[in-house]
């Protein structure tokens, strides 16, 4: 995440924009560590093999996760949630780099704060989000990180309206990370509730990978609504695409108790 993002942008800017070397050095980093990560020995661990006996016997095994998940009361519901939970932050984090220099950020700047010290937040907000879920039901647990980490983005409507400083962007960055991050803990520790145990993989990935193709779809548009609706409009517009999550689970914490 560092070299992806922080040193990226940082290496970028002292080589004048150059990103052909900037991508090469990346490159070249990435292919020692794959080396390294291939050398390394594995624990072998016993794995007890399935067999299967017929393609029914495949097609039930692959079925499974799914059948079991679906079955269950307000199971669509609970999808919808996960899916929509997440949105509205994808939404303004997919278009916040752009937002960061147009403002008259350097890359140097963004690497520093947005980067670096943002993985420092990042990382505090996901303890805090830990101990949140912990002293709360998983809905109540969603439902509070989830309004924190929408009202956040007014931060971005008010860093918008100041010149640019090291403050400013400072503290919009520390308010974003670390509430997204609590959202991020929230929603992967429910996830990890509602999975069986027996099918704990293939339900993990179907909700993982739900939220991820919904989140996706949707942030290629970013940059159309911010050209529509400009960058506050956006920013609103981001705070308008958590309600429905926040809705649905207001209305599951109602119906089910867990």
């Amino acid at each position: 995440m560092l070299i992806t993002g922080g040193w990226a942008l940082y290496f970028a800017e002292i080589t004048n924009d150059n990103w052909q070397l900037t991508f090469f050095v990346i490159g070249i980093i990435f292919a020692v560590s794959t080396i390294f990560i291939i050398t390394v020995k594995e624990k072998e661990l016993v794995r007890e093999k399935i067999k299967f006996t017929s393609i029914a016997s495949w097609i039930h095994t692959v079925i499974s996760p799914f059948k079991d998940f679906f079955k269950r009361e307000f199971a669509i519901t609970i999808l919808f949630a996960v899916i929509f939970f997440k949105l509205g932050d994808s939404m303004l984090l997919s278009i916040a780099s752009p937002f960061y220099i147009e403002l008259g950020y350097t890359k140097s700047e963004i690497a520093v704060i947005v980067k670096l010290y943002g993985l420092i937040a990042t990382l505090v907000g996901g303890f805090v989000g830990g101990i949140v879920m912990y002293r709360f039901n998983n809905f109540k647990g969603l439902i509070i990180t989830g309004i924190l980490q929408s009202i956040t983005h007014f931060a971005f409507i008010w860093l918008n309206g100041q010149p640019p400083s090291f403050g400013a962007l400072l503290i919009t960055i520390t308010i974003e990370n670390f509430a997204a991050a609590m959202g991020t803990t929230a929603l992967v520790g429910y996830i990890s509730y509602l999975c069986n145990k027996k099918y704990s993989a293939t339900q993990y990935a179907l909700f993982t990978a739900a939220s991820s193709l919904c989140n996706n779809t949707v942030t290629i548009y970013a940059g159309k609504l911010v050209n529509m609706l400009g960058w506050n409009g956006f920013f609103i517009f981001t705070i308008i695409l958590a309600l429905p999550a926040l809705f649905i689970l207001m209305y599951l914490n109602k119906k089910v108790n867990v």
